[in-house]
């Protein structure tokens, strides 16, 4: 902790990204509700996407999320042009962050802290996807705007 502590003060706080990934249960009822009467049982509905959320450390930018889905071309996006969205959409068949998807995101990141001409540091966990792309990013075509730690 020490070490990142040190490496983060080599930065300003907007140069500083921590990057997560969670998951969005979209069509998961409430556990609890201020109806008077019960409702009826079932299953609990478990349709799930994944988001991956970066924010730097002083929290004055927000970049595009990214969304993880399980379709292609969802139904939702048919007569939408994604590029107005302001997201980042992939897909696989599990719906998660995936070494692949790590990758094409550290090269993202990359490319567009090149054209702000930023030198950042980026904050992950130790999720086994992030650390094997870090790994493999970082060899012969390493990322030249981005830190990770």
């Amino acid at each position: 902790m020490n070490k990142v502590r040190s490496l983060a003060a080599e930065y300003e706080p907007c140069n500083v990204l921590n990057m997560d990934e969670t998951s969005l249960f979209w069509k998961l009822t409430p556990d609890r509700t201020l109806a008077t009467k019960a409702g009826s049982g079932g299953k609990k509905a478990k349709d799930r996407i994944t988001l991956a959320l970066t924010c730097n450390a002083d929290g004055s930018e927000k970049l595009e999320p990214w969304v993880i889905g399980k379709s292609k071309n969802p139904r939702c996006f048919k007569k939408i042009n994604r590029r107005l969205l302001r997201i980042e959409y992939r897909h696989n068949k599990s719906k998660w962050m995936t070494g692949l998807i790590m990758e094409e995101y550290l090269r993202w990141l990359d490319n567009k802290m090149r054209a702000q001409r930023r030198k950042v540091l980026l904050l992950l966990d130790n999720f086994s996807g992030h650390e094997l792309r870090v790994q493999l990013v970082s060899g012969l075509q390493g990322l030249s705007n981005v830190r990770v730690e």
